[in-house]
């Protein structure tokens, strides 16, 4: 602030014009300062707001530097004034919702994923289980139907044999279930 001091209190335009350069050259410097402490890192937003308090000075920097905001910029830095800073916090706090949204997204869809995963196993599972009650039922029909079938001609031959001695009545039926 002490060249902008100088730049209100020069006498000629020439010394405005030095504290002016003087100024501005500070003001970039603090812009490399602030980038280089580590403000930005994964717990933060990806900028670093620096405030102007007076706004008279910002509407100096920006007039007497026309590049300083672009340069500010790619330094991940904002410059607020009283006037913008509340629109910038406003943003930057939207900026940071979208961020957190975006983080419960990324797990929505990572969660989506895994239950997907574990749906094809499950399937997968369920078809071989439901595979193994098919084969036991046809396994089960052919034993009450062709092994049932096999295993009564033989008593059926019997009964008729029985029947043309003419035993029917002395002798039990030889049936199955009987």
């Amino acid at each position: 602030m002490s060249n902008y001091q100088r730049y209100l209190e020069a006498s000629t335009d020439n010394e405005r014009q030095e504290a002016s350069k003087a100024f501005i050259k500070d003001v970039r410097k603090r812009v490399d300062e602030v980038t280089s402490r580590e403000y930005i890192n994964e717990n933060t937003v990806d900028c670093v707001l620096t405030f102007i308090p007076i706004e008279g000075v910002a509407r100096f920097i920006l007039e007497h530097d026309g590049e300083l905001l672009e340069y500010a910029l790619r330094q991940k830095v904002i410059l607020c004034s009283p006037t913008t800073l509340f629109a910038t916090l406003v943003i930057i706090r939207q900026a940071i919702h979208n961020f957190k949204l975006s983080k419960s997204t990324d797990e929505v869809i990572r969660l989506l994923g895994d239950f997907n995963k574990q749906w094809a196993e499950y399937k997968k599972k369920m078809e071989a289980v439901g595979n193994a009650i098919d084969n036991a039922q046809k396994a089960y029909a052919e034993t009450v139907g062709v092994r049932t079938n096999q295993l009564e001609k033989p008593l059926r031959r019997l009964d008729a044999m029985i029947e043309e001695a003419g035993l029917q009545g002395e002798l039990p039926p030889l049936e199955a279930g009987s």
